[in-house]
């Protein structure tokens, strides 16, 4: 696989990643912090979160901490 697959695989990735968390918001109605939880289950960093929040990744820092003060986070 070169340099150009592995991009259109990538984005196409982080379009149906998009379409599913904007679509579990609609339906749900989950906060930042909620979305931004369900996230960091999956051991994603807040570099790679704050795109799919349009957030940046510092403020995605400061919400997992407010999480991980409230016992939310491990």
């Amino acid at each position: 696989m070169d340099k150009k697959q592995f991009f259109q695989i990538s984005k196409k990735l982080d379009i149906l990643i998009n379409l599913f968390l904007e679509k579990r918001q609609k339906e749900n109605n989950y906060s930042d912090e909620a979305q931004a939880l369900y996230l960091a289950s999956f051991n994603l960093a807040p570099s790679e979160i704050a795109p799919l929040l349009a957030k940046s990744p510092n403020a995605v820092r400061i919400l997992l901490t407010r999480l991980r003060k409230k016992g939310k986070l491990k």
